[in-house]
This record gives C-alpha cells, structure tokens and sequence, in this order.
C-alpha cells in the first residue's frame, strides 16, 4: 500500500508492506504540523521511503514483484516495531496519560 503517515503506523505492526512518500511537499506538511520533516515509520524501517511519482510506482513494484525486498521490509519492520507480550495496554495509557496530566506526581 503507498500511506500516508498514520496508518503506515498499523501497517508496520500488521508487516503489510507499505511505501512512505518522501518528497518535499510531504515534508514541508510534515514540519508544519508536527514541525519535524521526517516521519519515524519510515526512518525506523516500517515503510518503504519513495521520492516523487517514479520512485513511487518502482517501490510499489518492487514490494509486489520482488520476494526478497518484502522480505527485508518484514525484517526491519520486525526489528522497529515488535509485538508486545501483553495486548493489554489500558493500564500503560492511562498511566502514560496520568503523567501528562499530573507529572508532579510521576
């Protein structure tokens, strides 16, 4: 799949391949929403980082053609992005909201 930032997140926990579109437009939404140009899923490994239309559609390609290269996306996003033991997360939220709201008390 060729995504956007959110759900390239999923995709990486899923080992779907997916393909990051990195180009200048993307990076200056990038730094005026979150003020940063990059996008950790994809530095990280979790997608495939492609520039511009032709480096979209060979990316694409590649991932649907190519045994070897969906393979290595599956490694790295395995390394970057493991599965928890415990999909029981409430209790990690709301701890991790807690700290936002009261730190004092972290």
């Amino acid at each position: 799949y060729a995504s956007g930032t959110n759900i390239s997140i999923a995709g990486a926990y899923a080992r779907v391949p997916g393909v990051y579109l990195d180009d200048e437009g993307v990076r200056a939404r990038m730094r005026a929403q979150t003020g940063q140009e990059k996008w950790f899923v994809a530095e990280l490994g979790g997608a495939h980082k492609a520039s511009g239309d032709f480096g979209l559609s060979m990316a694409l390609n590649t991932l649907i053609k190519d045994p070897t290269a969906r393979q290595a996306l599956y490694h790295d996003q395995e390394q970057a992005f493991p599965l928890p033991d415990d999909w029981h997360t409430e209790r990690k939220i709301i701890h991790f909201l807690e700290q936002i709201i009261y730190p004092s008390q972290a």
